[in-house]
C-alpha cells in the first residue's frame, strides 16, 4: 500500500495523472513489490495550474464523475487509491496481523485495519477538494504505520 502511494506521488510530482488506478493495473512480486502498470489513459497536464477533466474511462470513479461533473484528475487518482486500499485489505494483506469479528472495517473489507481508515476516510471524501493530494496521503500512512504496536507489524511494516 505504501509503495502505491509512493508511486501516485511521484507521478503526481512530474504532473502526470494515472487515471486508471484499480487492482487489475497493480502487478506484485513474491518480494512483495508493488507496480502500477496501464498507463493507457495517464495523462501529464504540464503548465496546468488546476487541471480539470469529465468522464474519464476507470475502474474507479469518484461521486462527482459518476454524476458527469468535472474534477481533479490528481484526486481522482486519490479517490481510487482509496478504494484501491480498500479492495486490497478485502482480498487481503499481509501488513498487518490482527482478528476482530467486530469491527466495522472488518465487516466492510473481510479483515480488520482500524488504522486505515485514518487514511482510506479523507481519500473517499466526497468534494475533490476535500481530498488530501498524494504527498499527504503517503504522509498519512506513514503516521499510520507509526501508531500501530510491533508485534501487529509483519516484516514488510516499519515506522518510516
Amino acid at each position: 500500500m505504501r509503495q502505491h502511494l509512493e508511486h501516485i506521488t511521484f507521478m503526481h510530482n512530474y504532473n502526470i495523472a494515472h487515471l486508471d488506478i484499480s487492482l487489475h493495473n497493480i502487478l506484485t512480486d513474491d518480494e512483495s513489490r508493488y507496480a502500477c502498470i496501464d498507463f493507457e489513459t495517464s495523462r501529464r497536464f504540464s503548465g496546468i495550474g488546476t487541471p480539470r477533466i469529465r468522464a474519464p474511462r476507470a475502474a474507479e470513479l469518484p461521486p462527482e464523475v459518476e454524476e458527469g461533473g468535472w474534477s481533479d484528475p490528481y484526486k481522482i487518482d486519490i479517490w481510487a487509491s482509496g478504494m484501491l486500499i480498500l479492495r486490497a485489505a478485502k482480498v487481503g494483506s499481509r501488513f498487518l496481523n490482527i482478528h476482530n469479528e467486530s469491527s466495522p472495517f472488518k465487516q466492510m473489507t473481510g479483515n480488520d485495519f482500524p488504522e486505515l481508515s485514518s487514511v482510506v476516510s479523507p481519500m473517499l471524501r466526497d468534494a475533490y477538494e476535500q481530498r488530501p493530494t498524494a504527498k499527504e496521503a503517503l504522509a498519512s500512512f506513514d503516521a499510520m504505520v507509526c501508531t500501530i504496536r510491533k508485534d501487529r507489524l509483519d516484516s514488510y511494516g516499519s515506522c518510516q
